[in-house]
């Protein structure tokens, strides 16, 4: 049995040549837009919909948004575009 964690899990974050600097290091990505969509049964909201989505997690200090994913269909091209403007 595993005593020490650190030798089941990896930290991907980290860079084993460097020392972490601090908590002002930490940088969010939220992915809410790609990976929440992509269930057969969700709701897709709508262009204005996920504009004020990406509204509030700028007030969250989100640092990234990953948009979607623009090659899926049309209609999430047409949004990541209308997104990205």
């Amino acid at each position: 049995m595993y005593r020490d964690l650190s030798q089941l899990i990896y930290d991907w974050n980290v860079d084993p040549s460097s020392t972490p600097k601090g908590p002002t290091d930490l940088q969010f990505l939220d992915e809410t837009l790609r990976d929440g969509l992509q269930s057969a049964s969700v709701r897709h909201p709508s262009l204005e919909e996920k504009a004020q989505i990406i509204r509030l997690m700028e007030q969250l200090g989100i640092n990234s948004v990953n948009l979607g994913m623009a090659f899926a269909s049309t209609n999430f091209h047409e949004d990541v575009v209308g997104l990205a403007k």
